[in-house]
């Protein structure tokens, strides 16, 4: 693995999960270097009550959120990416995360934060057990909700895709189903992340959008300034900073071959199909 450093060496190969396929050629936009760090802290008996209303009202503004997002989502995108926002804003309703986060805060004396944090640290124990790839993926929906919920507790906002003003490859820890459904495909050209797998939900909405991404690098928060060149080849799994001019006529050559075939390739949807037989 590459160290962080300031300056990136020409022609820096990284290999993650290709898990959306195309090539990107364009400039990093880092998004976010990690997810939220919550401060456990213990409280007060008289606390108990005010810390259960913050927890019950980020809850509340993360179901707007998501209603938000799947009333913009339902108008451009087909039925299953709605489908993933109702899975998620059903996260939100789980009896489990909120019994183990109203425990944490009533018998355990635990700020909002904290017990909503071992709450999904309980789930990440139940999901790492399952031997299903699938389902094991899901891990990550409970992060994104999470996340939100953190973020909302601690009245923090996360920088979003909207911030963009021209075209770049996103860089990020992670993105969510619900960032990646929100994607302008006129100003992303590609992505890449620190986590992900090739059946998570944003792996599953990259591919059907037709975005090039490549997932699990690890630590490409922590190498990539914003403004690198980046070279991304989301059917190999590679990503290429600081491409040399030879490198970039190569992958240059490769994206027009490879948006020369998808094109041939959609040329055949509207033609009937017929066996050998006529």
């Amino acid at each position: 693995m590459v160290s962080a450093k300031t300056e990136i060496a020409v022609d820096t190969f990284l290999v993650g999960l290709g898990v959306s396929p195309g090539i990107a050629i364009g400039e990093a936009h880092l998004l976010s270097r990690a997810r939220m760090a919550a401060m456990e802290r213990s409280i007060e008996p008289s606390d108990v009550d005010a810390e259960i209303a913050a927890f019950e009202e980020a809850v509340a503004q993360s179901r707007r959120q998501l209603e938000e997002v799947r009333r913009k989502v339902a108008e451009k995108h087909p039925e299953e990416h709605v489908y993933i926002i109702d899975t998620h804003l059903m996260m939100l309703d789980d009896q489990m995360l909120h019994d183990e986060t109203l425990h944490g805060i009533r018998e355990l004396l635990l700020n909002a934060e904290g017990a909503l944090k071992r709450a999904l640290e309980r789930f990440r124990e139940v999901f790492a057990s399952i031997e299903d790839d699938y389902l094991r993926e899901r891990m990550n929906d409970i992060d994104s909700v999470g996340e939100r919920l953190l973020r909302n507790l601690m009245g923090e906002s996360r920088q979003d895709l909207s911030s963009l003003e021209r075209k770049a490859i996103v860089v990020a820890h992670d993105l969510s189903p619900a960032e990646t459904m929100q994607i302008d495909q006129n100003k992303v050209l590609g992505f890449v992340t620190d986590v992900g797998g090739r059946t998570s939900h944003t792996a599953i909405v990259a591919r059907s959008l037709g975005i090039p991404a490549v997932v699990g690098l690890e630590n490409i928060t922590a190498l990539v300034p914003g403004g690198t060149p980046v070279i991304i080849d989301g059917s190999a799994g590679t990503v290429i900073l600081n491409p040399s001019p030879s490198t970039f006529r190569e992958y240059l050559q490769k994206r027009q071959r490879y948006e020369y075939f998808e094109k041939e390739l959609l040329s055949y949807r509207t033609l009937a199909a017929e066996t050998p037989d006529g």
